[in-house]
């Protein structure tokens, strides 16, 4: 018995039908002209009472205005063209909002311009992925605490031995005693580090009072300068053009200057690790179009564009690190990037091979309450 091509219309229609995800297709005027029976279990609605609907109809009223119908994005066509990957938000017949995972692409039919719209209800995945970060939280707050006890004591007891004479402590349980005390603080920054970080993304932690970004910087520089100048390498600031000579508070952002310190910091000890004895490592503060800038440059080693994404994940270490053996846990810089957040800023960074790194925290100016 010959066997048969299966019919292609036959075969598709079983497809859409048979999708776990609701799937609608828009025509170029936005109405639905076809929804599969899933619909009913996502959205409420029957299939069929959809058919020739404006696609909004499952769009929240207070997004309406800013869909992607509004925009356009139902008038392609000329074949099926993926069309991205959309996060947004859904409402069912009942007017019950859920958050939604929205996968378009284009397709045409007989000429026309259609658009086929995958509707995945990700509200069990969103629950169980904040339920699961909440836990890594707690747990990472919980070790942590316990971790920084016993190493603040084992420093404190450090400490009070190598300030005992030489005839209690000699030279070698001297230097071992050193030893000591210098992994002890490493690991007690890496144990602050992880604190940060389950902290940090809750704005109750952070103080809201106008900071001025001059004495940031001054203070970070003056912590960097011993360092820089043990690698070799010469560290300036330069401070805005019309910053008075005697440090008026003329650059100000509303924040919490410990924060916005470690922000600097971090970035600091970064360019200092990365730049190369006899290099320079330059900071500047300035404003820049309702924004204060404070960035950081160096002559450092650089990056690859392609790595420029990833520096502000959790734990991410470049291969050049790796390689070089360069001291960190890559935590430092998603802690500027979570504190910057929490500000209300972002960062830029601009990278060459080579040629160095300059790394820039642009920050809402502080704007002075109406009376």
């Amino acid at each position: 018995m010959e066997d048969r091509p299966p019919d292609e219309s036959a075969l598709m229609r079983g497809v859409f039908e048979a999708s776990p995800d609701a799937i609608v297709v828009i025509d170029a005027d936005g109405r639905i002209v076809r929804a599969n029976a899933q619909c009913s279990a996502v959205f409420g609605h029957d299939p069929d009472d959809l058919l020739g609907e404006p696609v909004e109809v499952l769009v929240p009223p207070r997004l309406r205005e800013a869909h992607p119908a509004r925009r356009g994005a139902f008038t392609g066509g000329g074949g099926a063209r993926a069309m991205g990957l959309l996060q947004l938000a859904a409402v069912r017949a009942d007017g019950t909002e859920f958050p939604a995972e929205i996968s378009l692409a284009a397709v045409s039919h007989d000429g026309e311009p259609l658009t086929c719209a995958t509707v995945r209800d990700v509200t069990a995945r969103l629950a169980l992925q904040q339920e699961s970060d909440r836990v890594r939280e707690e747990l990472l707050a919980t070790v942590s605490h316990e971790l920084r006890t016993p190493l603040t004591s084992i420093i404190g007891y450090t400490e009070l031995l190598l300030d005992l004479g030489e005839s209690q402590v000699g030279p070698a349980a001297r230097r071992m005693l050193a030893i000591v005390e210098r992994n002890a603080n490493r690991e007690l920054r890496l144990v602050n580090d992880l604190l940060d970080l389950a902290f940090l993304d809750d704005r109750e932690h952070m103080d809201a009072e106008p900071v001025d970004l001059v004495e940031v910087v001054r203070a970070a520089v003056d912590g960097a300068r011993v360092g820089a100048r043990g690698r070799g390498l010469e560290l300036s600031s330069t401070l805005a053009a019309g910053v008075a000579a005697d440090g008026a508070r003329a650059l100000l952002v509303t924040g919490d200057e410990q924060r916005l310190g470690q922000v600097l910091d971090n970035l600091l000890s970064n360019a200092v690790k990365f730049t190369a004895p006899g290099g320079r490592v330059l900071v500047d503060c300035a404003p820049r179009e309702g924004d204060l800038v404070l960035s950081v440059s160096d002559t450092g080693t650089g990056m690859e564009a392609v790595e420029v994404p990833q520096i502000f994940d959790r734990l991410y270490r470049s291969p050049r690190a790796v390689r070089d053996q360069v001291p960190g846990a890559g935590l430092g810089l998603s802690i500027v990037d979570s504190i910057v957040r929490a500000h209300g800023g972002r960062i830029e960074v601009d990278s060459e091979p080579g040629v160095g790194t300059t790394v820039s925290v642009l920050l809402p100016a502080h704007v002075e309450p109406v009376a």
